[in-house]
């Protein structure tokens, strides 16, 4: 059965949900099929949004791994990577390239 609860500013909506809402009917209202229609191109692109969201935190994830099973090999220090670490780096490889020079 359609879903006709509210839906409210917190809730977070989920591919499905979008696809099988439901609207009141009213005499002056909407085509009922362009709605639906457009809600479920609608629920499919956020599907295929949350699923691309989902691969990349992944391939993160495995980079992270990779690089830290990378780093005890070799018996570096681990330490976690983000945007600051990776412009520290750049930052120290760019005055090591200049003090060679």
């Amino acid at each position: 059965m359609p879903d006709e609860s509210p839906v409210t500013s917190r809730s977070r909506l989920s591919a499905s949900e979008i696809a099988h809402r439901s609207f009141t009917t009213v005499r002056r209202g909407l085509d009922p099929e362009e709605v639906r229609s457009f809600l479920s191109v609608v629920a499919e692109e956020l599907e295929a949004a949350e699923l691309t969201m989902e691969a990349h935190l992944r391939a993160e994830e495995a980079e992270g791994v990779a690089r830290a099973v990378s780093l005890a090999r070799s018996s570096e220090p681990w330490s976690p990577r983000g945007p600051h670490a990776d412009m520290e780096a750049l930052l120290q490889a760019e005055t090591a390239a200049r003090a060679t020079m």
